[in-house]
């Protein structure tokens, strides 16, 4: 039962309406899934918790939230061995009711190594942007080990989480970049 397991990382968004929306990481830790729940103006909640991730398979951690010009919300999240390699960032877009528009997505092209640790924030026109960590290796240390880099991603999306072009590089070079915000 779901008083079994840890429920964490909650993220808070706004609704134009004046209510809310909730996301959070709940589930056995093997194997975690992202939960989203909305409220009304008056804290009021409208319906039971909804999973936002549509692959059950390993862990799902580290969601966020935002609320778009519409009123549709869009989560993101890390998800550990959905891509061909490590760890993937996805997303999923709600209408302002709290209805599925679409699957779940992929944010990130790349698929080597590791990619996680979203951010995202509304850009007009109900396009969103998402920023995340990509991992990166640049040679090797003076000890034989990878040389582990975290460049900063980024990559914009229409309001039904269609790509607005490929994903960029938002650092220099390979640096060490880690928790984005937006």
């Amino acid at each position: 039962s779901a008083d079994q397991w840890n429920e964490l990382d909650p993220h808070v968004a706004l609704r134009l309406n004046g209510g809310a929306v909730v996301v959070w990481v709940g589930g056995p830790r093997a194997s975690t899934d992202i939960y989203i729940r909305f409220l009304d103006r008056n804290g009021n909640y409208l319906g039971m918790p909804t999973l936002a991730n549509s692959s059950l398979e390993g862990i799902q951690s580290a969601p966020n939230v935002i609320t778009l010009s519409d009123g549709g919300v869009v989560v993101v999240w890390t998800s550990l061995d959905q891509d061909a390699d490590g760890e993937g960032v996805y997303a999923q877009i709600f209408t302002a009711e709290g209805a599925r528009l679409g699957g779940e997505f992929r944010v990130n092209q790349s698929e080597a190594s590791n990619q996680s640790d979203a951010a995202l924030a509304p850009l007009g026109n109900g396009h969103f942007v998402v920023a995340w960590v990509n991992e990166a290796v640049a040679g090797m240390t003076s000890s034989g080990a990878q040389n582990l880099r975290g460049n900063l991603m980024g990559r914009v999306f229409n309001a039904q989480g269609g790509a607005l072009g490929d994903e960029y590089q938002l650092n220099d070079g390979n640096g060490v970049g880690f928790s984005p915000a937006l």
